[in-house]
């Protein structure tokens, strides 16, 4: 499948029609299924000469002009197949983007179409244009991004939706995907991998200007016979195919992971030896990235031990209400120097695979939407920031936020981004009632003082270097990391978030008789704080390689909660 063009990198005018093609994409929405004919009978109205054609993997159905679908043939069969709404993963990072391009450049030459889907011109016209924008990844990636917009400007007096993107600003794109067989393990939110026919009618895009009519004119009442709420939803579930494609799937293939350097399905067996390797050098890895740390959060070294652990933290189960394996971080003392917080997030972006920096001030709180709601006159879930896949890293920086209004929006985006940490749920509008939805979403609250935010750690920063000196450390971490280390840290952090963990006996009776020990020395010691001891040895032991926890990682977590509650003091 390495062979198929993948929709993430090349645009889609450069695309055959119902050629096969790939596209890495999250699951943003799920319409109601649809009903199509399978099989039908065509008859030529000339000859009166009928046959049966098949009707899958197409929208619509091919008949020449002196032909016509017999719809009350007995020969037709009435199929359904599933639609979801799937765009472009939210947050992806552009290292990841870089990678996928440049691994999939050597075939986009090859596969890509020398007659694009525009204006007719002449074929040394259609061939000159081709070799100077789809000749290579990098002008193909330039031409995808202008053609994108493009097409937004030109279909924006239709009155289209927009392209549902959870985060603000994304570029990206958006495809409606249509699977046969349906699989009920698919759910919102997942990030999967779809082999599809590409199917760019031009025709359909004449269903959505139909349906936009119905706003234009004076007829309050419908068009069409179609009522007010049928034709918002018309409208907005048949965009013009060449802004949201038609993918009939073959294949949809769940991802574990988006590493373009590491093989899917990790925790398969054929799988192991990848894993292993990693698992070696992992305590070599782990003291490689914490030095780095350390450099970036200006000489902490405690801090940079909470920030590394929580860079390898993911949602193992879940415990009635509880999500184990969270470890949101809140790191205060930040030095409130913009530059500062920007480099310490671009470190973060450069080494995972998905990312989001959230400003936290009054006007984002007060206008962006956090929680993806219903619209029942289009059928379709609007998203919103908190949309997102498995192992995002979210980054909140607190130290943005300013006294003022906090308005009733603001307030509520706040609980949705509180029970988002706590909780690792999303609790989406449907109006009438709120529907959840679990998230595994790693959060870093950046903050002067405590953070509003119900974080699970709380690390105040001990700089050992000026914090005005910040641009040094950066320009030397930017020295240290290889393009060799880099790829070395990004494959350890992926692998830690899905690696097995196990607690033998012998380990449980240690921890067992430290905490009643614990508890006669302090009286205040909770079984949170022992929740706390848990999760930080388990990614403590994770980090060197140890699939099961050992007396020396509980130790040491036993010091470093020792040393931050001294901080704390």
């Amino acid at each position: 499948m390495e062979n198929v063009p993948s929709l993430n990198n090349v645009p889609v005018h450069c695309l055959k029609p119902n050629s096969l093609v790939r596209f890495r994409c999250m699951i943003q929405d799920m319409f109601d299924p649809e009903f199509f004919l399978g099989a039908y009978e065509v008859i030529d109205f000339r000859s009166h000469e009928k046959k049966l054609q098949p009707g899958l993997y197409k929208d619509l159905a091919d008949c020449k002009d002196t032909e016509e679908v017999d719809l009350n043939s007995p020969g037709n069969t009435t199929m359904d197949r599933l639609t979801y709404y799937c765009v472009s993963v939210p947050g992806e990072t552009e290292w990841v983007k870089d990678s996928f391009l440049t691994y999939e450049s050597e075939t986009i030459e090859a596969t890509t179409s020398t007659t694009p889907q525009r204006q007719k011109r002449s074929l040394e016209d259609e061939t000159e244009d081709m070799d100077t924008s789809c000749s290579n990844s990098s002008e193909a990636e330039t031409k995808r991004t202008r053609t994108d917009a493009m097409q937004v400007s030109a279909h924006s007096s239709l009155n289209i939706p927009n392209l549902n993107f959870p985060l603000p600003n994304s570029q990206g794109k958006a495809c409606l995907v249509k699977l046969y067989g349906g699989s009920e393990s698919l759910k919102v939110n997942d990030v999967v991998e779809v082999i599809a026919v590409l199917s760019v009618e031009p025709s359909l895009a004449h269903v959505s200007r139909f349906a936009s009519q119905r706003n234009e004119g004076n007829d309050a009442v419908s068009i069409g016979g179609l009522s007010e709420f049928e034709s918002e939803e018309l409208e907005a579930h048949n965009p013009p195919p060449s802004l949201v494609p038609r993918l009939h799937a073959i294949l949809i293939k769940p991802l574990d992971h988006i590493n373009p350097k590491l093989p899917v399905g990790l925790k398969s067996s054929k799988n192991q030896k990848v894993i292993q390797e990693i698992q070696k050098e992992a305590a070599t890895t782990r003291g490689e990235l914490h030095t780095i740390l350390t450099q970036a959060l200006l000489g902490d070294s405690l801090s940079a031990d909470y920030l590394l652990c929580h860079l390898l933290s993911s949602v193992y189960t879940r415990c009635d209400v509880m999500a184990l394996g969270k470890l949101s971080l809140n790191l205060t003392k930040i030095p409130v120097l913009e530059g500062y917080k920007k480099s310490l997030y671009q470190l973060i972006e450069t080494l995972v695979t998905k990312s989001f920096y959230l400003p936290m001030t009054l006007q984002n709180l007060n206008t962006f939407t956090f929680v993806p709601k219903k619209d029942y006159s289009q059928n379709r879930l609007i998203s919103g920031i908190l949309q997102l896949s498995d192992h995002t890293h979210l980054v909140i920086d607190e130290t943005s936020l300013s006294t003022g209004q906090l308005e009733a929006k603001g307030v509520q985006n706040i609980t949705a981004l509180g029970n988002l940490i706590k909780w690792q749920r999303v609790d989406y509008d449907f109006s009438y009632h709120k529907m959840e939805f679990s998230s595994n979403v790693a959060s870093l609250v950046l903050s002067e003082g405590r953070s509003i935010l119900p974080t699970d750690i709380q690390v105040p920063l001990k700089p050992l270097v000026r914090p005005e000196d910040f641009d040094e450390q950066f320009g030397l971490i930017k020295t240290y990391l290889s393009e060799g280390l880099l790829e070395k840290l990004r494959n350890y952090i992926t692998v830690c978030k899905v690696l097995e963990f196990v607690m033998n006996e012998d380990i449980q009776k240690i921890i067992q008789d430290d905490f009643v020990h614990m508890r006669r020395e302090n009286q205040n010691m909770t079984a949170d704080d022992l929740h706390s001891l848990l999760v930080l040895a388990r990614y403590l032991s994770l980090s060197v390689g140890f699939s099961t926890m050992n007396k020396e990682s509980w130790e040491k977590a036993k010091e470093l909660e020792k040393e931050r509650k001294r901080r704390l003091q």
